[in-house]
């Protein structure tokens, strides 16, 4: 982030506009380290009282089948739900 701009950069896919800009550039707090195993962990509290919840619903897909038949197995639990 820029501060005096507020501008957010992308490092991954772009560049400053200037070597001025590159050298005042800083992380924001929310992309500190600490900001983020706060957000990772109530993430994976929630997720899992979540998954908890609904596991009846829940349909569990391999991503390593093809997208056909990934498709046809979203298909069938849209069209014949488990009740």
């Amino acid at each position: 982030m820029d501060p005096e701009t507020g501008k957010i950069i992308d490092l991954a896919s772009s560049v400053p506009e200037s070597l001025e800009q590159a050298d005042r550039l800083i992380a924001p707090k929310e992309d500190q380290e600490e900001a983020i195993r706060s957000r990772y962990t109530l993430w994976s509290e929630c997720s899992q009282r979540v998954e908890d919840a609904f596991k009846k619903q829940i349909l569990n897909i391999q991503g390593e089948d093809a997208s056909e038949d990934i498709t046809d197995l979203i298909a069938d639990a849209i069209l014949n739900p488990i009740v």
